[in-house]
């Protein structure tokens, strides 16, 4: 077959293997029914004019849609320097909610659209997988010439539960997870082709977009870079090993330099200072615990549980090869998969030991990178050991595991039956709704949105409820009102019941909070 035609049926098939994949994972977004609290935080750092947190106008009466708004653009589209200013009162770089509000001020919607967030994380993925088979080209071809065999680490990552989970994931980590394979592809190009300006420039850009993306990308990048850079050193090649250094010192500085305020965020902000004081007390014990439970979930979500047992069949296959004197081909990448394999998994190590939350979402960045150098090692091992289909051999294994994955439910971040909740306050939105706990509300903002009336009040003013109520001129008491309750307390409950002169209280639903309706 000529190879101009191989080529096109290579780029035809990529483009089908992609359009299948972005499907399974829109319809994976089509049952996500809630938002995480984070996922709301989002949308209101990305879209609201004023500060990116919600105001709970506490102790006044207001309309649920006022909060409604607060999450969506309104009137303020492409106010693109006062979402880049507003970063500065959270604790991530700005350049996700800079794209977040582009989408949103194109599709706006009078209410949260979660198919803005996942349509920017499903392009993220699509330039994700494009730069995958790029990197495969590199690694088992040395050359950017589409190769059919390339396309087996884009199956074996994108059909994966951990890849659908960071599109339907309203947060930074699909456009981080962009970033770490753009960075593992300039590095073997690097690698491949030397240090020319353009790759030196490619170098620099992954850098700077993965460091205004999130933070814990840095973590991740000086892996990486640490390999290069020893892997140079190693090959005596000192001059390129400190010219790559003074590169990635450089991209480091401009990063800083395009975003003042990271380094307050890292070193003082309160994020930053938590991370700093988990490490500094940081036991082994905890260590260990903290690693194994975030390598079981990409484990879980990108291998169906069986990450350890393919590494450790490539390792008996490359000593089986060995003792045979068989020559590990060094076109399928084993080397560059074990340095990308140590990279990632001291990246987990490290986010593992300062994270806040023990969550997936942290190692989402790593899934690619792994699940390429595994597909890469095994193939590579079993051809050194006499298979002549090694690598199409271990990427159906781990096709059948993504499969598995997927439909064990290991996808995440869908909340099913959330939208149940809307639904009940929408049925009472005509009554009154008062909420005991202002402090910790984001994560019901949508359900306080379906109210004609609000009145938010710290938890511990319940006395102010019937006061509160009074102030409406159309408050009926045969009606009765709506009441949540961060902290549910039964005394505290009985007390509002009594207060008010209501006969008593029915529970209409529990999430986060509990839901009554008093009269």
């Amino acid at each position: 077959m000529a190879k101009g035609r191989r080529a096109r049926i290579t780029v035809g098939l990529l483009l089908a293997l992609l359009a299948a994949q972005m499907l399974l994972a829109a319809a994976f977004g089509a049952r996500k029914d809630g938002f995480d609290i984070d996922e709301l935080f989002t949308y209101g750092l990305a879209n609201s004019f004023g500060s990116g947190y919600i105001d709970a106008m506490e102790g006044r009466w207001t309309s649920g849609e006022r909060f409604m708004e607060q999450l969506t653009v309104g009137t303020h589209a492409h106010e693109y320097l006062h979402i880049y200013d507003k970063q500065r009162e959270d604790v991530h770089p700005p350049l996700y909610y800079l794209l977040m509000h582009a989408v949103c001020s194109v599709f706006r919607t009078p209410q949260v659209n979660k198919w803005t967030g996942i349509a920017l994380n499903l392009a993220c993925f699509a330039l994700t997988q494009i730069a995958l088979f790029m990197l495969g080209c590199r690694l088992l071809t040395r050359s950017f010439a589409p190769a059919p065999e390339a396309l087996l680490p884009v199956a074996v990552y994108g059909f994966g539960a951990g890849a659908i989970t960071g599109v339907v994931f309203i947060r930074m980590y699909a456009l981080m997870t962009l970033w770490a394979v753009l960075l593992a592809l300039a590095l073997v190009v690097l690698w491949q082709q030397g240090q020319t300006h353009a790759n030196l420039f490619a170098l620099k850009a992954a850098l700077i977009g993965g460091f205004l993306t999130q933070y814990y990308f840095v973590i991740l990048a000086f892996m990486l870079c640490a390999a290069y850079f020893i892997a140079k050193l190693a090959a005596r090649r000192a001059r390129e090993a400190w010219r790559f250094a003074g590169s990635c010192f450089f991209a480091l500085a401009l990063a800083v330099a395009m975003f003042p305020w990271s380094l307050e965020q890292i070193f003082a902000g309160r994020k930053g200072r938590a991370a700093f004081e988990q490490a500094g007390s940081l036991r082994l014990g905890d260590l260990r615990a903290w690693s194994a439970r975030m390598f079981g979930m990409m484990n879980d979500e990108q291998f169906s549980g069986m990450l350890a047992v393919l590494l450790l069949l490539a390792a008996l296959l490359l000593a089986f090869a060995l003792l045979r004197k068989r020559a590990i081909p060094r076109a399928q990448g084993v080397g560059v998969s074990l340095a990308a394999l140590a990279a990632s998994m001291g990246y987990l190590a490290v986010v593992a030991g300062i994270s806040p939350y023990k969550v997936d979402r942290y190692v989402l960045c790593i899934y690619p990178l792994v699940a390429t150098g595994t597909l890469l090692l095994l193939g590579g091992a079993a051809k050194a050991a006499g298979l002549r289909r090694g690598l199409a051999l271990a990427a159906a294994v781990m096709l059948a595991l993504d499969a598995s994955a997927v439909a064990g439910g290991k996808v995440n971040y869908l909340f099913e039956g959330k939208r149940q909740y809307e639904a009940v306050c929408a049925e009472y939105a005509g009554l009154p709704c008062v909420l005991l706990g202002s402090n910790d509300m984001t994560e019901n903002l949508l359900e306080l949105a379906q109210f004609d009336d609000v009145c938010t009040l710290n938890k511990d003013d319940w006395a102010l409820v019937t006061p509160k109520l009074h102030e409406l001129s159309g408050y009926d008491p045969a009606r009765g009102f709506v009441l949540m309750q961060r902290y549910e307390d039964e005394a505290v409950l009985s007390q509002i019941v009594e207060a008010c002169g209501a006969q008593g209280a029915q529970l209409l639903y529990r999430h986060q909070l509990a839901a009554y309706l008093v009269r």
